[in-house]
């Protein structure tokens, strides 16, 4: 009697990875983040947000549907829940000209490449194979 051994491949989710404070400062402070967290993948997204949004539970909605994105890390903030939440704000609005949330930056190869404030499916998978 023969055995049939079947090999499955699971499709490799997107996995959102929580900014921690000491990152969130840093950026403050150097004006961008850091390059840990912008050449941790060859391709990188950082979301800015705040946990109450309509718009940020949409695109987590996105984002946990994609797969596939083993060159991908997405890393978010949502900075409502921070002390330092004043601090933040002004400087997303003042440094990268942004108020509106969830505000996603696009990093290839550690190097800031476009932004928006939704990245649905089609949109984040024309950015990686550009």
């Amino acid at each position: 009697m023969k055995t049939l051994h079947f090999c499955v491949i699971l499709p490799v989710m997107i996995k959102l990875i929580e900014l921690n404070d000491n990152e969130a400062l840093k950026a403050m402070e150097n004006g961008d983040f850091s390059e840990e967290i912008l050449k941790s993948a060859a391709n990188v997204i950082v979301i800015m947000t705040q946990s109450w949004c309509p718009d940020w539970i949409a695109q987590r909605a996105v984002l946990a549907t994609m797969t596939g994105q083993e060159d991908l890390k997405v890393y978010y903030l949502e900075y409502d829940k921070k002390d330092y939440k004043s601090d933040f704000i002004y400087f997303k609005e003042t440094n990268f000209a942004n108020s509106l949330i969830p505000y996603l930056r696009y990093y290839k190869n550690g190097r800031f490449e476009i932004d928006n404030n939704f990245g649905s499916r089609r949109r984040v998978n024309n950015w990686l194979k550009a």
